[in-house]
């Protein structure tokens, strides 16, 4: 069975706007995490949350997940979540991240935002991916 893993809204962002800084070609990277899932390497977990951040821009996120679709599990974040969520010290839209990949099995979180850590899941940085 594929590694269940949340990627975080930058990490989409990144592949789809292709980004890149002096250092590292974040959109290759993030074009390497998909087609290891497409090698059936990971199943991505995909939120209602992330969904609603893509959506602000994304211009047809169907196109951005249709090669992908069979490789997703599709979950909606609950009051619990929400809940929980302010619990963690992080900033609230990552802390709903972060509880929906707990909530839903995911091996690690991906993301490039810097100091976000947890005592319960694996953050990568995802050059490190």
């Amino acid at each position: 069975m594929s590694e269940r893993i949340y990627l975080d809204t930058n990490v989409w962002l990144d592949y789809y706007w292709n980004r890149q800084s002096k250092y590292l070609d974040h959109g290759a990277i993030a074009h390497r995490i998909l087609l290891r899932t497409i090698e059936c390497e990971f199943m991505l977990i995909i939120s209602d949350i992330l969904l609603s951040e893509l959506e602000r821009f994304v211009d047809d996120i169907q196109s951005l997940l249709e090669p992908l679709k069979e490789k997703c599990v599709f979950v909606r974040a609950s009051r619990s979540s929400y809940t929980r969520a302010k619990q963690l010290p992080l900033h609230y839209p990552d802390s709903v991240h972060m509880i929906l990949a707990q909530e839903h099995q995911a091996s690690c979180f991906v993301t490039n935002d810097k100091g976000i850590t947890s005592e319960t899941l694996r953050v990568v940085q995802s050059p490190i991916l």
